[in-house]
């Protein structure tokens, strides 16, 4: 009622799906096929991923009384407040990792998102999340040879609190640095040039793995264009924090629901 209304309706191909947002806007259609029953696995509440645990800062402004029980206009405020906030900061992380095809791309993405996710309880869902996602992919969906390789070696990194190094000039920093290392010769000149080759590659950035951009990256490996993974984050965001305002009484309980 608040935020999306999903129709089922019969097309010409086969079943589409067409999302609404009350109010005006809009819609979008996914494309049919398998893509868009992976991505409403994705948006499955009982996916394994700990999204119900996070208000989102709900329960925050509910204790100042920015969101008043049962008072619908203040939750849908603070609703599209929370959507704006995702859009802006979590997006481009998702739409980055969404390209990444490297470790180390992921890794770069991933060092931003934890640069800019500041708050601590938003740090720690965000990691839960990602943590959850990544395993529960892993073990639910085929990834693919070269994606899958990707997010076990980042889970392993995650696991280890390890790092990896990438170069900022792009491309392959920890094997131009171990290349540099190994190459012959001698001299004060080559020296220097492996420590200056070597120096630009040894940014190192920890592996901590934080949901939008592992959204991102899982969404690659299965195949889900850039712009569906993005329109099934923005819902997952509206649903946990419409989840929370139910369980904290901002919304009424659905008849029998206690």
């Amino acid at each position: 009622m608040l935020l999306l209304l999903l129709i089922v309706h019969a097309g010409g191909h086969g079943v589409q799906y067409t999302a609404t947002a009350s109010g005006g806007g809009t819609a979008f259609r996914f494309a049919d096929g398998a893509a868009q029953w992976t991505v409403w696995q994705l948006c499955d509440s009982g996916l394994p991923t700990g999204g119900f645990a996070h208000s989102g800062g709900l329960e925050a402004a509910a204790a100042q009384g920015i969101v008043r029980a049962k008072h619908t206009g203040s939750l849908l405020r603070f609703v599209r407040g929370a959507l704006a906030n995702a859009a802006s900061l979590q997006l481009p992380l998702l739409r980055e990792a969404r390209r990444a095809r490297t470790l180390e791309a992921w890794l770069e993405v991933d060092s931003v998102a934890h640069a800019c996710i500041t708050a601590e309880a938003a740090r720690r869902a965000s990691l839960a999340q990602g943590a959850g996602l990544l395993r529960a992919a892993q073990a639910m969906f085929p990834l693919g040879e070269e994606c899958g390789a990707i997010i076990i070696e980042f889970r392993a990194l995650v696991r280890r609190g390890g790092s990896a190094a990438f170069s900022e000039a792009g491309g392959g920093g920890r094997d131009q640095a171990t290349s540099e290392g190994k190459s012959g010769g001698s001299g004060t000149e080559k020296s220097r040039t492996s420590k200056k080759k070597a120096g630009a590659a040894s940014a190192l950035v920890t592996a901590r793995g934080h949901h939008a951009p592992a959204f991102g990256v899982v969404c690659g490996a299965l195949g889900i264009e850039e712009n569906e993974a993005a329109r099934a984050f923005m819902f997952l965001v509206a649903r946990d924090v419409l989840s929370a305002a139910t369980r904290h009484v901002v919304l009424n309980r659905p008849a029998g629901g206690g």
